[in-house]
């Protein structure tokens, strides 16, 4: 791993997860695959992340709850930040 990659992973896992690794493409695929209403578990084994550390990062960054729920509160969330630009 470059010094470049690691610390991109160190500076994003400690800002948003107060230390834990998940780089910005896990970080990503975590947010797809919450919208598209995965559990934890599920998410944990194709980002290949331990659940704990999924369910942290989904908390720190309001993805919290069931699958089929935080998928619907992304959508109504997303509506509105389009509804309401510049808000």
């Amino acid at each position: 791993m470059g010094l470049k990659n690691y610390r991109e992973k160190v500076v994003f896992g400690s800002f948003y997860l107060g230390g834990e690794g998940v780089t910005k493409e896990q970080a990503e695929r975590i947010k797809e695959l919450r919208m598209q209403g995965k559990g934890y578990k599920a998410v944990a084994s194709v980002v290949g992340l331990s659940r704990d550390i999924v369910r942290n990062y989904c908390r720190a960054n309001g993805m919290e709850g069931y699958g089929e729920a935080v998928k619907l509160n992304l959508q109504r969330k997303m509506a509105e930040d389009t509804a309401m630009p510049g808000a």
